[in-house]
């Protein structure tokens, strides 16, 4: 329900000022489970992503590595990894130094956005 929203909303966003000073400027989904009254009660640019590395599912980071590798062009892409996991660690180990040698240059979203879609980042508009 609406009453719900705002107060999970507001919640999460008072518990990430407190944790690091600053309040969230992007939110991204749980699970990337959104509709449109989620992402227009956020007051957000919604982020998700393009390349889904299933890395809480093959928890190994060669693995992982191996099939970002193995994709046929990463240009403008946004890679799905999760921070609770060692072998995700391991992976983006692999992964960053290995997109820099094939030309890649790595940045923000909100810079992605910028650059592939001319834009500046929209509350409340779904991005990837």
């Amino acid at each position: 329900n609406k009453k719900q929203l705002t107060h999970q909303l507001k919640d999460t966003n008072n518990a990430i000022k407190e944790a690091c000073g600053e309040y969230p400027t992007l939110f991204r989904p749980s699970y990337g489970e959104t509709n449109k009254k989620i992402n227009d009660k956020s007051g957000l640019p919604v982020v998700m992503w393009s390349v889904d590395t299933l890395d809480w599912k093959r928890k190994d980071g060669k693995k992982v590595f191996d099939y970002v590798s193995g994709l046929s062009s990463l240009d403008g892409k946004i890679i799905l990894l999760h921070s609770i996991h060692d072998s995700t660690a391991d992976a983006t180990e692999l992964i960053v130094p290995w997109l820099k040698e094939q030309g890649y240059q790595m940045v923000t979203v909100s810079e992605l956005v910028k650059y592939k879609q001319g834009e500046e980042m929209q509350a409340g508009k779904v991005y990837w």
